[in-house]
């Protein structure tokens, strides 16, 4: 029987989604709708979730939602690589920042493992990360890039980091992009 006071469990759309994610199964028909070619190399019966909290130096905690570490193969050899998902239920300009900050804090993490190993600089190799930025929202929203948070004249933005964020926009998405790969997980995203 069902509490009819019974609080509501906070951020249902949030937290179902990224639970959904943290199997490999679905994780892998989320890549395959957003970068089929990716989805076709990267290896996630191997994935390995990682902690997805990073304290920085003034102690403010930052989170994404999901990160997995999955070998990438290709030519008969695996490279690991992270995969980090965002979900966002609503636009946010700040995302290319917050992304570009947290692919820096895992190579930090990284490095500080390499030290700890004493491993010698010429031998730190670090993983590639590809963000992922999955987006439900009602509101238009396109794919985010760091660029558009500053105020840079034409000839100085090379000096920009530039990062490719693979964004899916669920709301925008035609139903054969979610559907066409013939997951459950497209079906229910379709559905959404």
């Amino acid at each position: 029987m069902l509490e009819e006071d019974a609080p509501p469990i906070r951020e249902f759309m949030d937290r179902g989604i990224i639970w959904l994610l943290g199997s490999s199964t679905f994780l892998r028909d989320l890549l395959a709708i957003v970068s089929q070619a990716l989805a076709a190399r990267v290896d996630l019966t191997q994935a390995q979730r990682i902690n997805r909290s990073f304290i920085p130096d003034d102690l403010r905690k930052r989170e994404t939602d999901l990160i997995v570490l999955a070998p990438y193969v290709d030519d008969g050899n695996a490279v690991p690589i992270y995969l980090m998902l965002d979900h966002q239920s609503e636009p946010d300009p700040t995302v290319p920042f917050r992304v570009l900050r947290q692919m820096v804090y895992l190579w930090d993490q990284e490095c500080r493992g390499f030290e700890d190993a004493s491993l010698s600089r010429s031998r730190w190799r670090l993983h590639l990360v590809i963000p992922i930025v999955f987006y439900t929202g009602g509101a238009d929203w396109s794919s985010p890039q760091l660029l558009q948070m500053m105020d840079t004249p034409a000839a100085l933005a090379r000096f920009a980091p530039v990062h490719d964020i693979l964004f899916l926009n669920l709301a925008a998405a035609p139903p054969e992009t979610l559907t066409g790969t013939g997951s459950p997980l497209g079906w229910l995203l379709r559905v959404m």
